[in-house]
């Protein structure tokens, strides 16, 4: 009942605030215009030039799930400096609710939003076919990415000036997705450590054991060491 209660709350509080309505619905609108351009626009392309973007429909899948937690994150990200601004965060973790509960409603929000947001943008793209419950397994480890990229922003960031200029350069870490297009070795090594990689992995590679392992190996890692950082903050405030 109180998580309801909050999920209402920051839902009203978004929608409030123009730049943070705009990055929660951005993702609704990417699929689509990514479809059109795959479906449309390089066909028309290939009337002019020769070239066959089959082999490279994971990557466009990819990026379409991954802008979603990538989005969706700096809106967490953005609540929790507002909380950081008001030290909710310091006022829950002496309260009986506990700073656990105050995380556990906060990473809810962003990652419920993100795994339907993942279902919805892999059925509006529809250019490429994955078992289902691969689809559920990504949106999941996506629903991570989403917490953790909010979770690295509250850290990085004093408030939200600072933390939409931030918000630019670990967005960057999408680029890892394409890291195997560039076939260098010590890319592909690099771009392991980060989740997009292996989302990009898991797409190509759906009954690879190895790529599920690892993938939910590097989304855990990342969210569990931010999870520690964020309890080390509000203890050195």
């Amino acid at each position: 009942m109180i998580k309801l209660i909050y999920f209402k709350t920051d839902f009203k509080r978004l929608l409030r605030e123009p730049v943070m309505a705009l990055l929660f619905l951005v993702p609704l609108l990417i699929p689509v215009l990514l479809r059109m351009v795959v479906e449309y626009l390089i066909p028309f392309a290939q009337t002019y030039v020769a070239f066959d973007i089959t082999p490279y429909h994971s990557y466009f899948l990819s990026f379409t799930l991954i802008i979603v937690p990538s989005l969706l994150g700096i809106v967490m990200g953005f609540m929790l400096l507002d909380d950081k601004d008001g030290h909710i965060a310091e006022l829950m973790s002496v309260t009986p609710l506990g700073i656990n509960l105050y995380l556990a409603i906060r990473l809810g929000f962003v990652s419920a939003f993100t795994f339907v947001y993942v279902i919805y943008s892999y059925y509006i793209f529809g250019m490429m076919l994955i078992p289902f419950w691969t689809l559920l397994f990504l949106a999941v480890l996506l629903s991570v990415h989403g917490a953790a990229l909010g979770l690295l922003l509250f850290l990085v960031a004093d408030d939200k000036v600072k933390g939409l200029t931030y918000a630019k350069g670990l967005n960057l870490v999408i680029l890892f997705a394409f890291a195997d297009l560039l076939k260098l070795n010590w890319v592909r090594g690099l771009a392991m450590a980060f989740p997009p990689y292996w989302i990009t992995r898991i797409i190509m590679h759906p009954w690879q054991i190895t790529a599920l392992a690892a993938g939910a190996a590097a989304h855990l890692i990342w969210i569990v060491v931010l999870i520690l950082f964020f309890k080390r903050s509000l203890g050195r405030r």
